[in-house]
């Protein structure tokens, strides 16, 4: 858990210092690590790493990776928020409009009784 934590922390300062290399080889360490854990209820790590790593695939204009992201954590959560903005993001990057605004329709509807308001897989 602690090494999930350490990869995260140096992944968001290499992200915010817009070192999306560094910081998606990071975070999926980090993604590794979360997915060897076992089943618990509720989960040991609370919140899916896979949403930073998506976030900072979108950032490094990796779009067609973070789909693949995104989609494997719906999978995991379905209709999860934050996945879906992700995801509606990475299909905007690619130029999938259509595609796009059925997820954000999807998006609309999760997030409908949510009182923040975001536009990426993580707080900005």
């Amino acid at each position: 858990m602690i090494n999930i934590a350490a990869y995260t922390l140096e992944a968001e300062i290499d992200g915010q210092q817009e070192n999306y290399s560094t910081a998606i080889l990071l975070i999926k360490k980090a993604v590794e690590i979360e997915d060897r854990l076992a089943y618990t209820e509720p989960p040991d790590w609370f919140f899916s790493v896979r949403l930073a790593l998506g976030h900072w695939l979108v950032r490094a204009k990796r779009f067609a990776e973070a789909e693949d992201i995104y989609r494997q954590d719906l999978v995991t959560f379905p209709e999860n928020g934050w996945a879906l903005i992700g995801l509606y993001n990475s299909l905007k990057g690619q130029g999938s409009d259509e595609e796009a605004k059925g997820v954000k329709q999807r998006f609309d509807k999760a997030w409908q009784w949510a009182d923040i308001k975001i536009s990426s897989s993580r707080i900005n």
